[in-house]
């Protein structure tokens, strides 16, 4: 398996070496590193003979690959749970059988909506928020920029 790539950054007429710059990057992979190791040294070899200013990457001996594989899985093995501060709330899987009934949505308390005079911002402008996932897990957090806020 191979993949090439040519990562442009160069102009017409450049001022700097940095203006003149491209990238050319040959990815490999073949179960045998031997194989691997020869093929990037020929490819050093030709580049080095025939491009002006390319220069020599340093050595590079390969490393193992990891091979995307997209399989599905049932939703009978994924459990869900959300936290919301201390409390944690279970969400059962989608159904995979439309015909099923829908189980009815949990019941969680939410306090009243504070009363008083109300201003129109951008949400970022009171919290700030990230989110993020490794491997299974997703997450979504936020958290208030100042302890009070103070519109501008």
């Amino acid at each position: 398996m191979e993949n090439v790539q040519l990562i442009r950054s160069d102009k017409e007429d450049p001022q700097t070496n940095d203006e003149a710059f491209a990238y050319l990057r040959v990815s490999v992979m073949d179960p045998d590193a031997k194989k691997v190791g020869k093929f990037s040294a020929k490819i050093v070899e030709l580049g080095l003979a025939n491009i002006p200013g390319l220069r020599q990457p340093p050595a590079y001996q390969g490393r193992p690959a990891i091979i995307h594989w997209p399989t599905l899985i049932s939703t009978k093995h994924i459990q869900q749970k959300v936290m919301v501060e201390e409390k944690v709330v279970m969400v059962d899987s989608v159904l995979p059988d439309p015909s099923s009934p829908v189980p009815a949505a949990k019941k969680i308390s939410i306090p009243p909506m504070p009363a008083g005079k109300m201003i129109r911002m951008p949400l970022g402008r009171v919290f700030a928020t990230r989110s993020g996932d490794k491997g299974g897990n997703a997450n979504l957090g936020y958290g208030r920029r100042h302890p009070r806020l103070t519109p501008s």
